[in-house]
């Protein structure tokens, strides 16, 4: 005997068989729309983080000349410079290891939207070509921060100083901290 109070329990994916078919349609509709806004949210972000790259490549170029002109006025210090070199040094880990946890959280952000890009092919075929938009960017951007932190790496290394070494890193520390923040919007943005 059935009590006719009583709601029926919907299993996952059972919708489609107790909602009207235009009700499935449209919701499989706006589903296919935020995964394109998201994958032009994804383009975006690859557009911004190759952007970013090209920024920081011109701001390696001007700490390579900050660096020299550091040098020349290095050599001049006295033991009391060599004092200050340290603790510049320790303000440059602290700002390395603050650089590497927000680019942890970034990444972290990065791996939240992949996610949610992959759920969203569940409930509709075009939302496959976001996701791999998605992760086109995320590697696009990846590879873009990689290739700038190299390129700072091998033109910082020719001729480094003391104090051309802790500037560098200084200035390394920042653009990654700004490139990570950048990463961390375009993908906020994209999710």
């Amino acid at each position: 005997m059935t009590n006719e109070n009583t709601t029926p329990v919907e299993e996952p994916g059972a919708r489609v068989l107790v909602e009207p078919l235009p009700q499935v349609l449209d919701g499989m509709e706006r589903h296919i729309r935020s995964a394109e806004e998201a994958a032009k949210r994804a383009q975006e972000a690859a557009k911004m983080a190759r952007e970013s790259a090209s920024e920081a490549t011109i701001a390696s170029e001007e700490s390579r000349k900050a660096g020299e002109k550091a040098a020349a006025k290095a050599t001049k210090a006295t033991s009391e410079g060599a004092a200050k070199a340290e603790r510049v040094a320790r303000v440059a880990t602290e700002a390395a290891e603050q650089a590497m946890k927000t680019a942890g959280e970034a990444v972290a952000e990065a791996e939240k939207a992949h996610e949610g890009a992959r759920q969203a092919t569940v409930t509709a075929e075009a939302a496959s070509k976001a996701e791999e938009v998605a992760e086109v960017a995320r590697k696009a951007a990846e590879e873009a921060l990689s290739k700038v932190e190299e390129a700072l790496v091998k033109a910082v290394i020719k001729r480094l100083t003391r104090w051309e070494w802790i500037a560098t890193l200084v200035i390394i520390n920042l653009a990654i901290v700004f490139a990570a923040v950048l990463f961390a919007v375009a993908i906020g943005q994209a999710v």
